[in-house]
């Protein structure tokens, strides 16, 4: 099944926003652990202008190397960080979860 390659608009303004604010954040808190924990890796991507179908070798070296990033970003006043894992995903009341979406959680 090919996928298709479109990224969502709303996402565009996190590529430059959240960096910035990880770096502003631990300057000015200077905390000594960082928690963190992201859902947006279980999605498709476009990095530096290349598609990366998720969970292709390709996908997981590129996202390897966007965690490190995080991680120096979040680490750059001497702080500890602590990956947090997705929590298991359970159908809902108001919508149910597809068989995709609950095995992209377990991986």
């Amino acid at each position: 099944m090919r996928c298709q390659r479109r990224v969502a608009e709303m996402t565009r303004p996190c590529n430059d926003a959240i960096p910035r604010q990880q770096l502003e954040s631990v300057a000015e808190v200077e905390p000594d652990l960082v928690v963190a924990m992201s859902s947006l890796e279980m999605t498709n991507r476009e990095v530096d202008g290349v598609w990366y179908n998720f969970g292709s070798p390709e996908s997981d070296e590129v996202l390897l190397g966007l965690f490190g990033e995080t991680v120096n970003r979040l680490t750059s006043t001497g702080a500890k960080v602590a990956l947090v894992l997705m929590p298991e995903v359970v159908a809902g009341t108001e919508r149910g979860v597809g068989p995709e979406e609950v095995a992209r959680a377990e991986t």
